[in-house]
Formats: structure tokens, sequence, C-alpha cells
């Protein structure tokens, strides 16, 4: 009975319609679903042309602009290098001199200037006696050393004696134009070409020979920069060793501005108290800084109401102008409580990236928030300048290399200058390698994240602009091979352990092209070890976490 029933389900024709039509339906599917993936493949296929063809188009630029960028710096190479190798003219040989009858010397030349002494010119020697020594002439006759200036003191009633700057050391180099000077140059040609009008004069007498004149110097002369020779005129060096001193003076003033402060509170039990609650609750929310950023702002927030507190109490005054590289106005009274507790966030902040961001770079993005955020409080700027030269400061002190500082790690005043810390503070003796390594990198990173900040969307300006972070990745990058040191290595890779994204937001293409010298080009040139090794993996790290890769 069932397979008779199954027979006439099998010829009745709505069946064989519906077995049609789910046939004609899969069928069609089928295609529809051919047909997507080969359009899916043709997709994938132009995509993929697309995607090396702009690849090649970028490439194609990329070299154009590294040709012209190499072309120029060649090219203000050879022009810098040949004014600085470029000898003088050399005066023709003076023939045998006649004798003293036939050619008597010149009357003395009188100076135009009655009004300014005139410099001393000696008179023509007799011709038996001239030779080329007679011809010479000092360099530093023609030019007026420029005038030392002055350093901001602590003490206004008493200021401390200037300390030569690095750019009076050759006057010679760049001249001061006075109207002595001008003098000076006007009498010594008038002289020279006397002298050459005798030569020629006397060119025709036969029989004499003329003693030789002295060959040009080898090379240029070399300068002193704070016990380092140099070989060059670079005016960079000089500003960099310039403005260092500067900010190593206003760290100096804030050393004898803590103590002026503790003295006069230590007069006031009370005040004492006050000092003491409010520095250790500055130091307790730094220590607290982590990667909650609930806590952060709570944290930030305490501090930012300390030092408000701290501004509203009036004595002892000091001046604030003598903090500050650009002060708004000469002279600055504020409260001498408000510029100490400054000045402690500031060595608290240097303390926290060079303990604990050494170890672990990321720590260092709390604390740099931090510092950005205080530094750029309306409330704590003096009149709408931010105070961030006081964390600077002691930044060029424990870091000097991101400020151009150059050194020797072989020696004792090398790493002085390099920023290595003393075991006992005047002993000579420095800590060990891998601790100063550790240092070194937290402070980069703490650079790092101080400077590159983005204020785009915030209505306060930013204390420290990304700027800095350049000039400071470029004074690692251009440090001749010959000086670079493992300090300059590990210092690098701080900045850009954690911050290669950020930097390149910020710079676009020539963020990639100083990555592409910072990761290939400078570590051909840096010495060997540890810290080369861990700067070269940043390529790999780069190329895993970001997808960018630097060729």
């Amino acid at each position: 009975m069932d397979q008779t029933k199954e027979r006439g389900k099998q010829d009745d024709p709505s069946s064989f319609f519906e077995d049609m039509f789910t046939r004609l339906c899969i069928d069609e599917q089928r295609t529809f679903a051919t047909e997507l993936d080969v359009l899916d493949r043709r997709s994938s296929k132009l995509h993929h042309e697309l995607l090396e063809a702009s690849r090649k188009a970028h490439e194609q630029v990329y070299r154009a602009a590294e040709a012209e960028r190499i072309r120029a710096e060649e090219l203000e190479r050879r022009e810098r290098l040949q004014r600085i190798t470029k000898p003088p003219d050399p005066l023709p040989p003076p023939p045998a001199p006649p004798s003293p009858p036939a050619h008597p010397a010149p009357a003395p030349v009188q100076t135009p200037f009655p009004a300014t002494p005139a410099p001393s010119v000696t008179p023509a020697p007799p011709a038996s006696s001239v030779t080329s020594a007679s011809l010479q002439f000092a360099p530093s006759n023609l030019t007026t050393a420029a005038p030392a200036q002055q350093p901001l003191s602590f003490s206004r009633a008493a200021p401390v004696p200037a300390k030569p700057s690095p750019s009076s050391e050759k006057a010679f180099e760049y001249p001061v134009k006075t109207q002595q000077a001008s003098e000076q140059v006007s009498l010594s040609q008038h002289a020279l070409s006397s002298d050459r009008q005798r030569i020629e004069q006397n060119q025709n007498l036969p029989g004499k020979k003329s003693p030789a004149l002295s060959a040009p110097p080898a090379e240029p002369p070399k300068i002193q920069v704070n016990g380092i020779s140099r070989t060059t005129t670079d005016r960079r060096v000089r500003s960099a060793e310039s403005t260092h001193e500067q900010f190593l003076d206003i760290h100096q003033r804030l050393k004898e501005m803590r103590r002026s402060v503790v003295s006069y509170c230590k007069q006031n039990p009370q005040a004492k108290g006050k000092l003491g609650d409010m520095r250790r609750d500055i130091n307790t929310r730094v220590g607290q800084l982590s990667t909650d950023k609930a806590a952060n702002k709570k944290a930030i927030e305490r501090i930012q109401m300390t030092l408000t507190e701290a501004r509203r109490i009036q004595e002892p005054k000091v001046d604030m102008a003598k903090f500050l590289i650009t002060p708004p106005k000469p002279m600055m009274l504020e409260s001498g409580v408000f510029a100490y507790l400054l000045s402690i966030l500031s060595k608290k902040i240097i303390a926290q990236l060079a303990e604990e961001a050494g170890r672990d770079t990321k720590r260092a993005e709390p604390i740099g928030t931090m510092a950005a955020t205080v530094f750029s409080t309306d409330s704590l700027k003096l009149e709408g300048q931010p105070l961030v030269d006081i964390l600077v400061a002691k930044y060029h002190v424990v870091c000097p290399v991101l400020f151009g500082i150059r050194g020797n790690e072989e020696t004792k005043n090398g790493r002085r200058r390099l920023g290595w810390l003393e075991e006992d503070k005047g002993s000579g003796r420095y800590i060990s390698e891998n601790a100063h390594n550790d240092r070194m990198t937290g402070l980069g990173a703490g650079y790092a994240s101080l400077s590159l900040r983005d204020f785009s969307k915030s209505t306060r300006r930013n204390p420290y602009p990304s700027y800095h972070f350049w000039r400071a990745l470029s004074r690692i990058l251009n440090t001749p091979p010959r000086e670079i040191t493992t300090t300059h290595v590990v210092i690098l890779r701080g900045m850009l352990e954690n911050y290669i994204p950020r930097f390149i937001r910020f710079y676009g293409h020539p963020g990639y092209v100083a990555l592409r010298k910072a990761l290939n080009e400078f570590p051909a040139h840096a010495p060997q070890g540890p810290a080369l090794s861990s700067l070269k993996v940043l390529k790999d790290i780069l190329k895993r976490d970001e997808h960018l890769t630097i060729t």
C-alpha cells in the first residue's frame, strides 16, 4: 500500500514541477556563487595591482626627494669646507731691494680719525731689510673681541662674574664691526698696499733672489670648546654649549633658592611644617602615578591644588625671572614656596623616570602626561608663560646628550658631560654601565612623553611643543661617527621604543625619513653591544605591531 502511494506521488504533476523548480534554484545559486568568487578574485587582483602601483609611485617620489636632499647637503658641505680651508691670497715674492738712497721709505700714514685712539703703525723698514716676515700681519689686529655677556645671577645685588662663552674663544672667526676695527683694517691695508707698490717697483732689478714666503697652514686652526678639540667652526655646537651653560646656571640658582626658602621657613615652625607637608604630598602623588587613568587624574588634580595653594603664600618672595631663559619681565617676584615646590616636583619627575621608566619605558607615559598637564595649567603660569624651564634645567643636568653635549665615556670628564651619575657626589666613581643605561633609557622615554603631546583638542597651550623632540633626535643622529657613544644609543632607543606611531602622526613623511636614518644609517656607526642590538630590534617590532617597514 505504501508503494502505491509513493508511485502516485511521483506521478503527480505538481511534485514534478516542484522538483524541477528546486533543482533550478540550486543551479542558479551555484552559478551565482561561482560568479561572486570570480568577481572577488578579480577585485582582489585589481586591489593588489593598485597597491603595487601606489607603492612604486611613492618609492619613486621618495627616492627623488632623498637624492635632492643628499645633493643639497653635499653642496652645502663643499661650500662650508671651501670657506674653511681656502688659504689667503699669497703675496708676490719680493725681488732684491735697491740701495737706500734710490728708494727712500714712504712717510708715515696719518690716521683720519683723530677722535679715537689711533692704532700703532710701524714705519716701513729700510729697503735692504724688507723680507717676507715683515710683510705679514696677525689676524688679531683686524678685529676686536666681542664683549662677554654677563650671565644672570641668583643675587641681584652682587652679580657673579661672567664666564667666557665658547663663541668668544676665537674672536677672529666672527669679528665685531666696530669703528676702531674698521680703522685698523684701513691702516693695515694701506700699509700692505705701500709694501706691494715698493715690491712692484723693485721687480726689474736683476741679480737678486727673494726669500721664500712662509707656506699657508695645512689645516684650519683648531679651537677648544670646553676642553674638546674641534676642527670646525660649526655654530650649532657652540650654540648648544651656550644654551646648556644657561640652563646649568638656572639649575644652580634653583639650588640656592631652595636653601634660602628652607632657611626662611625654619624661623617659623608653622611655616616649616606646612612646607614639609606640601613637599611630601607632591612626592607621594607623583609616586602613585600608574596605568590607571582615573587614579592618575585624581593625583594630578591634587598636585595642581597643592601648587595653587602654595602660590597664595606671600612670604618669602623670590625673583622667578631668574629661572627662565626668556622671562616676560626683568624681575618678577613670586611666592618662594611656589617656586620651591615646582623645583621639588621637577626633581621627583626626573627621579621617577630614571628609576621606573628605565625598567619599563611604558611607565614614562603617565609621568609625561602629568608634567605636561601641570605646566600647561593657566593658574600656574607666569603671565601666560609656562615655567617648564625649571624641569628642562634639571634635564640638562641629568641627560645632556638630548641637548647636543658630547663627551668621551672612557674619561671622567667625558662621563660627567654625558650625564653619568656618581656613586658618591665628588668621589669620581660612577655607577655601573647597566645602571647608567637604564637611567638614560628612562630619561629618553620621559623626554618623548613630555614633548610629543597632542594639544590640538585642548584649549591650553602646549608647554613643550613637539619640535623639541625633533631637535633632540637630530642632535643625536647628526653626532659625528667618532663621537657616538653607547649613551647616544640607549637614549635614542628610549625615545623611539613606544613613540614611533605618535612621531609619525606629528611629522608624516619627514618623520619616516628620520626613522630611516635612526634605524638604518645611525646603527652602522654606533658602537657594538647589547644596546645597539636592542635598537635594531625596533624595526622588527614596528613591522610586527604597526605593520610599518623601515627600508
